[in-house]
């Protein structure tokens, strides 16, 4: 796997996860990011492109799902 949008259900409700598993043999350690205030913008997916690149398999939930977005 690589670096990849997912979507998982959380409540009956989709949520948008970006993910980054490095290939090769595990395991692996993990890291679950937790975004700053404005969101899974530009910012957090840099941090996820940063840790991956260090071997870490990375997961970055939209935490803010359940709020719609204009």
């Amino acid at each position: 796997m690589t670096i990849r949008w997912e979507t998982m259900k959380v409540g009956g409700k989709d949520v948008r996860v970006y993910t980054g598993i490095p290939r090769g043999p595990g395991p692996l350690p993990a890291v679950v990011v937790a975004h700053h205030g404005p969101g899974l913008d530009q910012q957090m997916e840099d941090v996820l492109h940063r840790l991956y690149r260090e071997g870490y398999a990375v997961a970055v939930p939209d935490l803010f799902h359940r709020i719609a977005l204009r």
